[in-house]
């Protein structure tokens, strides 16, 4: 919806008593509004196809359909409708009441035409608020989208491109290179695949945001799925010397089991165990801890030995994009700033919550399964 000073707002006053209906009439078109009136609720109601009101005023006590009703029914078909509430019989209750059903304000009666005035003002600047957001919202999400598309078809497949050809350079398969020929190679060769990752991870993290629920929901068994995802990282940096420690209730040998999606799961423990490997010095150690149930939540563990996470850059860690200033200082690290995000967001798809726990050593991340 387009926002004009010259739109003039509509006011829908519902109230059984004529003289109530004509003052707030003389009211709120002496603010330039286009007012109309209803005596009770299904009439009130009947009129909003046709009418399309900006604005409800909606007394509690009438005939017939209750106010309260009356409340919930727009509420429920026309949310951005904004609704105050009048009445006669004004009570803490009521209000409340009132609020939590959906109105914006409440005004005893009786009250003065400048008692409207400034109420009526205060929710139409709120309703201009509301559009303006839903706008951005939407102009946001369509520049995501063209973003997206623009790096699915313009950007990752030159990209390939470019690390196809830069792999046969490497290889000596157009010519030999001598020594610093193949150092420069091997540089642009690993931008070339930091960037694609990064294309990747949008990616990822934006099909996954445009869908938002769980494709392929079945039985999970945490322990296999999370050695599954270790043996890939492990695959990944094959330089990198680090232990790997399974912890589980005593006695237990069998992998706690969750409904969820296995590729999906495994993702979320592929990004913590990455973020282990690039960050723990050679030597260190990577911990999976499976505690107990308690009532209808799994909890899960992962922690490392490295360098743990400041306290100042721990609230953001699950942001977009963003690396810390002690990632930044420490040079060379690959990453993008998602894999948190998008683990965050499965997390979230699967009904449970991560958390970075702060007063670990190093860095330990908290895992809660619904069961």
């Amino acid at each position: 919806m387009c926002l004009k000073e010259n739109n003039p707002r509509k006011v829908l006053v519902i109230d059984d008593e004529a003289s109530m209906r004509d003052s707030c009439r003389q009211v709120l078109e002496r603010m330039e509004l286009v007012v109309n009136d209803a005596a009770d609720g299904k009439s009130g109601l009947a009129m909003m196809d046709a009418f399309k009101p900006d604005l409800v005023i909606l007394d509690l006590k009438m005939p017939g359909i209750q106010g309260v009703d009356v409340l919930k029914e727009l509420h429920k078909t026309n949310p951005q409708t904004m609704i105050i509430v009048i009445t006669g019989y004004p009570t803490l209750e009521s209000a409340v009441e009132a609020m939590k059903c959906g109105a914006y304000d409440f005004l005893p009666k009786p009250f003065t035409p400048q008692e409207l005035r400034v109420v009526v003002k205060r929710c139409i600047e709120h309703y201009h608020l509301v559009l303006r957001t839903a706008e951005l919202e939407h102009e946001k999400e369509k520049m995501r989208n063209n973003f997206t598309a623009m790096l699915s078809h313009q950007l990752k497949a030159p990209l390939a491109a470019v690390e196809e050809c830069i792999e046969v350079l490497e290889r000596g398969i157009a010519g030999a290179l001598n020594k610093d020929q193949k150092a420069l190679a091997c540089r642009i060769h690993l931008r070339v695949k930091h960037l694609l990752t990064l294309v990747e991870d949008f990616l990822k993290l934006s099909r996954f945001e445009t869908s938002q629920k769980l494709e392929n929901v079945g039985n999970v068994d945490l322990r296999a799925t999370a050695v599954g995802a270790w043996a890939n990282v492990c695959e990944e940096f094959k330089n990198k010397k680090l232990e790997f420690v399974i912890k589980g209730p005593e006695g237990d040998i069998s992998g706690p089991i969750i409904r969820g999606d296995d590729c999906l799961i495994h993702e979320v423990f592929v990004n913590l165990f990455s973020n282990s490997m690039k960050y723990t010095p050679d030597n260190g150690v990577v911990t999976i801890e499976f505690l107990p149930p308690e009532g209808k939540w799994l909890t899960v563990a992962v922690s490392d030995t490295g360098p743990g996470i400041p306290s100042e850059e721990q609230p953001f860690v699950f942001d977009e994009f963003f690396r810390g200033k002690s990632i930044q200082e420490a040079g060379n690290v690959p990453g993008t700033g998602l894999g948190l995000s998008f683990v965050k967001r499965v997390m979230e798809a699967h009904g449970g919550t991560i958390m970075l726990k702060g007063d670990h050593a190093g860095a330990m991340f908290v895992l809660r399964f619904p069961l």
